[in-house]
């Protein structure tokens, strides 16, 4: 039976000071480099491929990751976070600012 890991880019200074990131392709914190290589002492053998979204901060957790277990990484415009638009740099209280219609909008 295969079986298929999922898991999310580390921290980065946007989420760690709660901006909406989307597409702004920045990289991982020093804390998120640290949540990455951990994740990657945890990889059990066997894994053959790594695919993640073309943005730095995955693409940084997957090639961790990746050299980890002795893969490459397939990087994929597919994977992509979606984008927050004129949302993105700003803190979910700043866009409800600028934004007074967002205000009692729910965060997906």
């Amino acid at each position: 039976m295969k079986k298929l890991y999922v898991t999310r880019h580390g921290l980065t200074a946007y989420n760690g000071r709660g901006f909406y990131t989307g597409w702004t392709d920045i990289p991982l914190s020093e804390e998120g480099l640290a949540q990455a290589r951990a994740l990657a002492q945890t990889l059990p053998a066997g894994i053959n491929a790594v695919v993640s979204s073309s943005l730095l901060r995955a693409r940084q957790t997957a090639e961790i990751c990746a050299g980890q277990v002795g893969v490459g990484v397939v990087s994929m415009e597919e994977f992509r976070e979606r984008c927050a638009g004129e949302l993105e740099g700003h803190t979910m209280k700043e866009a409800a600012a600028r934004f007074p219609m967002l205000a009692d909008t729910p965060v997906m």
